[in-house]
Parts: C-alpha cells; structure tokens; sequence
C-alpha cells in the first residue's frame, strides 16, 4: 500500500527500490525529495503529509485492520498539505499611508501635590490633591 500511494503522489521511487534492511536510507531518500527540482512544486510540498498519512495508514491497518486505499491517502494528504499552508500563510498587510496617522501633541502628565490644609486620615496619611499642570 505504501507504494501505491507513493507512486499514486507522483513521487519517483529510488532506482534501486528501497532499503529491505536500513530504514534511515529509505528516510534520506524521500526526504532528498523536497530539494529535487524536477519534482513539482506541489507534490514537494504535500510530500511531508503523504509520509505521515503512510505511516496513520500503517497503524491503521496493523492495530485496526482497516485497510486506507492509496487513492484516499493521498487525497487526504494533499487536503491536509492545503489547510497547513493556508493556517501559516500570513496575510497581506495593506501599506498604510503615514500621512494619514493623525499627530498627537505630548502633554505632560498629571502630577500629585500635596494640599497645605489636608487633615490626617483614620490609617495616618494625608490626602492628596491630583493637580492639572493648569492648576486645578
């Protein structure tokens, strides 16, 4: 099932087929895929999913007994491919003209002063008066 799907993602098998014994040359070899130029863009790009779909596939079959055809594999590869692209692709921010921020002239901020005639309250401190730079 694994290389219906693979070959049903258009991807090119290795000439020598893949490794019956070493795994981690089988993995080199597919993920040489994404640097291959000849390979399209798409294909390259869905290629992590139908890796992963593969491997759900495996599971599936192995603990569930549930066969997944290569056809609705590597569709669901591609739909998951799109959805990541669309959910990470951030949008276009439209250029925003600077004359049109409207310029804010700094005032300086209110300042505490304490009243001459304040009266001692019940926790012993003194109130303050909040003072505008105008005066009150």
């Amino acid at each position: 099932m694994a290389l219906q799907a693979w070959t049903e993602a258009k991807l090119r098998l290795p000439r020598a087929g893949f490794s019956q014994s070493l795994a981690f040359v089988n993995i080199h070899l597919m993920l040489a895929c994404i640097d291959k130029q000849s390979i399209d863009p798409l294909t390259r790009r869905t290629f992590p999913w139908v890796l992963w779909n593969i491997w759900k596939a495996h599971n599936s079959f192995f603990f569930e007994q549930v066969c997944i055809s290569a056809e609705s594999l590597v569709k669901k590869a591609h739909d998951e491919a799109d959805e990541w692209f669309i959910a990470n692709t951030e949008p276009e921010r439209p250029l925003v003209d600077r004359k049109s921020f409207v310029t804010r002239i700094w005032r300086p901020p209110l300042y505490y002063q304490s009243s001459p005639n304040a009266m001692w309250e019940a926790h012993g401190g003194v109130d303050n008066i909040t003072v505008e730079r105008h005066g009150c």
